[in-house]
């Protein structure tokens, strides 16, 4: 600070900053019994004149002296800097240009010690310190909301004004700007006016707004009237809308109007509603740092009642803030120029020129001077998650696109389960709900639908790419000596916080306006793909971060929506497409429904029961595109009968009430393609006739067959765990050259040289049959693929004899075990006879619940005969014999059950519903977000929505891995509705 140098405390006294914070007079006031009264403008101007910039508040301004400060004088604070940002804002030139009298050491000591002559610095520190106050204003009551102490008593308690009436002879004056009326009542006038109806808007002009007081008493009653005023929530909200498009402040002084005025509603950015040829030019940096501490606040304001609402009552309890603002009565226009300036910020995916902080662009006065205001431009100290450092024009710009992001997705995510069903051209939206969504579900131009798909892509791309480069960051700063830990998560956080802002708003937009959709698949089919794809980039690439599951979920959720709105058969089986960087480490040869079942068979196969409440996302996905499938790979097909063996597995059926719902997605989905794609997908009707032992056994599946085979599955696994126990023993114990027995002796062979440790594995793998494929054996690798290799060197259709065999192995035991006996499952579940005639035979008024096996069964009894009836000699004329496959394949090409099958269904795609669960899970998300970017104002916020966990670990990583993992355990005890 300037207090620490000598040179400064001898031109200019003590220095301000410093006697604040030790002074009777500075902060340690608020603390004071005895209230501070609101006509005490030397003590409250400190406040709007002090501070240089946001950490500057928030170091002169500490928790401890918020914490001591009575409610009476932090209701006073809040109180009088409302009133000076509603002063300002109601002037009629503002911000107005600072007079320092031509001297040039006064314009220096103005801007070094922040004189109460500039305007826009009143006005942003007013911002500022509502962003630091208010957040200690929250108490949670009895029933978890807000107390209706002191939030209410300040911002939602009722008020009304005595307003003169206008008189014949005043039909043209302004309204009364006496310096000593009460600026709270003056601002609360002006609301009223703006409220009134447009022919009436000549006439209420004249109102004055007074005060009442003895004087007033001898004037005549009819006189005056009283008018119902704002609650000062509401004025707040608008306030901050306005501040948001002040010339010189907020955007560029061009902008305001030749007539004057202290407001000009201008599109920010190029994009929707404002065309690249009529775009503003690039903005300074003190304007865009305005813009974020205006953003800052405002979604401070809307996120807090939600941040201190439990869980269970979130559904239930409205945020007062947020419906305030999205359903308030605010113009049209304001409201139009704000959505379009925040989506053109977040989604303008071609990065605007870059600023030129060393040669600012030519500005007035004022606007130099606001330089000042915001930390020294070139170089300011800024927040981010708390931290403090170093930033420029370009970080300005990526944490305003960051705050738009999120205030998008604040202003749209669901708040209500009343309001949760997606829209249609038939039974559009209520327009009254959200204004913000409203006019969202109005965007019809192709420019404005490019700019949201594409602005979401580069989104997502950038977040991608920031991935792969997390690590040589980290290893870099290591090696400079740097923290790159806490690099790294900081820029993490941010990233992860813009995929999910910008997920979230995407998956809104689509949901509020079918035309959106209707663009994507049809003039800009490509864009639907790599949506797709990176959709399931994001589940590869964070499915072993506990941390990140949120974005795994998210991406979930939004594959399963879009995988069932209709015109997208035709990308299904389109090549896939995806960029070098992605298709290194994800690639999959084939259409995009190879990659999809290869993808989702990784997810299930790699994670070891980590992704269980995603399963039946993952597979209604597949489910709601397999209508559609045609020329599913031999990978492919083989990765999803994988699937089904391992779901209708009896060891993972009995475990859980819901488990055999995704065997019956699973058989809905074989059902689809053997009605309508039977023979554009012989590979995968072939592995189906190679499983066929499975679906005779769910056919007379009985609760003793399950729970026999269950056990005995269990009793395999130990004894495979302890053979492999001993062997490793063994072989840590004996030499190298006495390996061959120990191999010998666990019932490998070998041909040759001896076989390593993970060699045996592999070997044991590949003699795994695809019929005993099990939830025990989850934890495959993506490329550990049982069965797959060698599968068309021996067929197992081939010999009716060795089939027979094989299920006499496999079969079910139904006298293993007595049919009483209890099976107890996860969570203490035990399965019953009822439970398991309720999904094999269905239920006695709803047949439809029972397992789909009839046509599945039906093609296997005329499918399978022809394939075993194949000759395995070479053909005449030939030194080659031709696999057993490759025949078998050709038939099934050709085939046809036409008459044989029932009258095939309509298909069913189901996109994800949202319960209040579910709502309240991506509330966390939309919250958590929130918490974290503004960290070091939230902090001392008592947080109920989700749990902040402390650890050992610096403050920045604690921060993130608390509260992301903490949103994460708000959604894992439920199971998304499908």
């Amino acid at each position: 600070m300037l207090g620490k140098l000598g040179l400064t405390s001898k031109l200019f006294g003590q220095d301000p900053k410093l006697a604040f914070r030790t002074s009777a007079r500075g902060v340690s006031l608020l603390a004071s019994s005895s209230r501070i009264a609101k006509t005490d403008s030397a003590y409250w101007t400190q406040y709007f004149t002090l501070f240089d910039s946001l950490s500057d508040l928030i170091t002169l301004v500490d928790a401890k002296s918020l914490h001591k400060a009575t409610d009476e004088n932090l209701k006073t604070l809040v109180q009088v800097t409302c009133d000076r940002l509603f002063e300002l804002l109601g002037q009629e030139r503002f911000p107005k240009r600072p007079n320092h009298g031509g001297s040039l050491l006064d314009g220096f000591t103005a801007a070094l010690t922040g004189g109460d002559d500039d305007e826009a610095r009143q006005a942003i520190n007013c911002v500022r310190v509502l962003s630091r106050v208010v957040p200690y204003l929250t108490r949670p009551g009895p029933d978890g909301t807000l107390s209706a102490d002191l939030e209410n008593d300040i911002f939602w308690k009722a008020t009304r004004v005595r307003i003169r009436k206008a008189s014949a002879s005043a039909t043209t004056s302004r309204p009364s700007t006496k310096a000593n009326e009460d600026e709270a009542v003056e601002e609360a006038g002006r609301f009223v006016l703006e409220n009134d109806d447009d022919d009436d808007e000549e006439a209420t002009t004249s109102w004055r707004s007074t005060t009442t007081s003895a004087s007033e008493a001898t004037d005549p009653a009819d006189q005056y009237e009283w008018h119902q005023v704002p609650p000062l929530a509401e004025r707040l909200l608008a306030a901050l809308v306005d501040l948001a498009f002040v010339p010189s402040l907020t955007v560029p002084e061009e902008c305001r109007a030749a007539e004057g005025g202290s407001v000009a509603y201008v599109i920010w950015e190029a994009g929707i509603a404002n065309p690249p040829s009529s775009a503003l030019p690039p903005s300074p940096l003190p304007v865009l740092s305005a813009r974020l501490e205006v953003l800052r606040l405002l979604n401070i304001l809307l996120s807090l009642p939600s941040l201190v609402t439990p869980p269970h009552l979130f559904p239930t309890v409205p945020n007062r803030w947020r419906q305030a603002f999205v359903s308030s009565s605010i113009d049209r226009k304001v409201v139009l120029c704000f959505l379009c300036s925040i989506l053109n910020t977040a989604l303008n995916a071609g990065l605007p020129p870059p600023i030129d902080e060393a040669e600012p662009p030519p500005q007035s006065p004022s606007k130099g001077k606001a330089s000042a205001l915001f930390g020294a431009a070139s170089g300011a100290a800024g927040m981010i998650g708390g931290v403090v450092m170093r930033i420029g024009a370009e970080d300005v710009r990526g944490l305003l696109m960051s705050a738009c992001l999120q205030s998008l997705s604040i202003l749209l995510a669901q708040h209500h389960t009343s309001s949760l069903d997606p829209a249609t051209e038939d039974s559009p939206r209520q327009a009254e709900v959200n204004s913000f969504a409203y006019y969202v579900s109005k965007l019809h131009r192709t420019s404005d639908f490019e700019l949201v798909v594409r602005g979401v892509l580069h989104v997502l791309d950038q977040a991608m790419n920031e991935s792969a480069l997390a690590i040589p960051r980290t290893v870099v700063g290591a090696l400079s000596g740097a923290t790159g830990q806490n690099t790294t998560t900081r820029r993490t956080t941010s990233v992860n916080a813009d995929v999910t802002n910008a997920l979230i708003v995407l998956w809104r937009m689509l949901d509020l306006n079918p035309k959106l959709w209707k663009w994507m698949i049809g003039e800009k089919e490509e864009l639907s793909s790599q949506l797709i794809v990176l959709l399931m980039a994001f589940c590869l690439e964070y499915k072993d971060d506990e941390t990140q599951l949120g974005v795994v979920r998210l991406s979930a959720f939004m594959l399963q929506s879009i995988s069932a709105k209709p015109g997208l058969w035709a990308r299904w089986n389109a090549p896939v497409e995806m960029k070098l960087s992605l298709r290194s480490k994800y690639g999959v040869p084939g259409t995009l429904a190879d990659f999809l079942v290869v993808s989702i068979h990784t997810l299930v196969f790699t994670t070891k029961g980590k992704m269980a409440p995603l399963y039946p996302t993952l597979v209604l996905s597949i489910t709601n595109a397999s209508p559609h499938f045609k020329q599913l790979s031999t990978v492919s097909s083989t990765r999803l009968t994988q699937l089904f063996l391992a779901f209708s597995a009896p060891n993972f059926l009995l475990m859980e009430e819901g488990n055999p719902r995704l065997v019956y997605y699973l058989l809905e989905a074989f059902n689809n393609v053997i009605h309508h794609q039977l023979s554009d997908n012989p590979e995968l009707v072939y592995a189906i006739l190679r499983s066929h032992q499975r679906f005779d056994e769910l056919s007379k599946f009985t609760l003793a067959m399950g729970v026999a085979e269950a056990r005995r599955l269990k009793v395999e696994r130990k004894q495979k765990k302890a053979a492999a126990a001993m062997a490793q023993t063994e072989g840590e114990m004996v030499e190298v050259g006495t390996r061959t027995r120990s191999s010998s002796m666990s019932g490998t062979t070998e041909e040759g040289d001896e076989l390593s440790q993970k060699q045996r594995g592999k070997r044991r793998q590949r003699g795994t049959s695809l019929e005993t494929v099990s939830v025990g054996d989850l934890s495959l690798g993506p490329t550990e693929l049982p069965a797959l290799e060698g599968a068309n060197e021996v067929d197992p259709l081939q010999s009716t004899r060795a089939s027979e065999d094989q299920s006499r192995r496999n079969s079910f035991d139904a006298g293993a075990v007595d049919e009483d006996a209890p099976f107890v499952g996860k969570n203490g579940f035990v399965p019953g006879k009822a439970w398991v005639a309720s999904w094999r035979e269905g239920l006695t008024w709803d047949l439809s619940s029972r397992l789909p096996l009839d046509s599945i069964l039906i093609a296997i009894s005329e499918l399978r005969p022809l394939i075993l009836d194949l000759p395995a000699r070479p053909p005449p004329n030939s030194t080659q014999p031709i696999a057993s496959s490759s025949t078998a394949i050709g038939l099934l090409s050709s085939s046809s059950l036409a008459g044989l099958l029932p009258t095939p269904p309509e298909p069913k795609p189901r996109a994800f519903m949202f319960n209040p669960q579910s709502t309240t899970w991506l509330a966390s998300i939309v919250y958590g977000n929130q918490y974290l970017a503004a960290y070091e104002l939230l902090r001392e916020v008592p947080v109920a929505l989700f749990a902040v966990a402390a650890s050992a670990r610096s403050r920045s990583t604690t921060m993130v891995d608390g509260v992301r993992g903490a949103v994460e355990r708000v959604g894992r005890g439920w199971r998304g509705v499908v």
